[in-house]
């Protein structure tokens, strides 16, 4: 654009600035100043109240990564220490998230706040009762191996019949029914 055609275009806006009609005292402007649209900032405002700093679901399974973690009152390492969790592979469940910190429920609905690095996110389950561990998704198939109650097993997959397919830490994979594991109803 050259520089004559940017003082037209000015001139243009200065003179329908001039010519337009003044509002009388009678007169109500069609909006109120307060609902007047501002310009677009430069910075962004997140809608959610609880952001999501990982773009990953919310809630969503993950386990414990060490045999000792820390659940803490609040997100950072200043706050006090509410359960110490002794069982790498525990199943928690995401309930929220800050930049360095994740809210967990453990199986008992317990609250506290951990350390990402303490997470991993390769899914378990705990079994809620002895279970078979079933060479195929069959309850007439044949038992590879048994679990006892509390039993931490990895899940590769969950079916929508009722079925997951796991891996023990002996090594031992099969399927087991999903009713009888904690950690792999899905979440909303």
């Amino acid at each position: 654009m050259t520089f004559a055609r940017k003082i037209v275009g000015l001139a243009a806006v200065l003179a329908v600035g001039v010519t337009a009609p003044q509002l009388s005292a009678q007169t109500t402007p069609a909006i109120s100043p307060s609902q007047a649209i501002s310009p677009p900032t430069q910075r962004t405002v997140k809608l959610n109240t609880q952001p999501n700093f990982t773009g990953l679901p919310i809630p969503r399974y993950v386990s414990l990564r060490h045999n000792r973690s820390f659940g803490r009152s609040g997100p950072t390492r200043g706050h006090g220490v509410r359960w110490v969790y002794e069982r790498k592979g525990l199943p928690v469940i995401i309930v929220a998230e800050t930049e360095m910190f994740r809210k967990v429920r453990d199986q008992n609905g317990d609250e506290s706040w951990m350390h990402k690095s303490q997470l991993a996110g390769r899914r378990s389950a705990i079994a809620l009762q002895d279970v078979s561990i079933f060479s195929k998704p069959r309850e007439n198939a044949k038992v590879r191996a048994m679990a006892a109650k509390d039993t931490i097993l990895y899940i590769d997959e969950c079916d929508t019949i009722g079925w997951c397919k796991v891996e023990a830490k002996t090594g031992h994979k099969g399927f087991v029914r999903s009713k009888t594991l904690w950690g792999v109803k899905p979440l909303n």
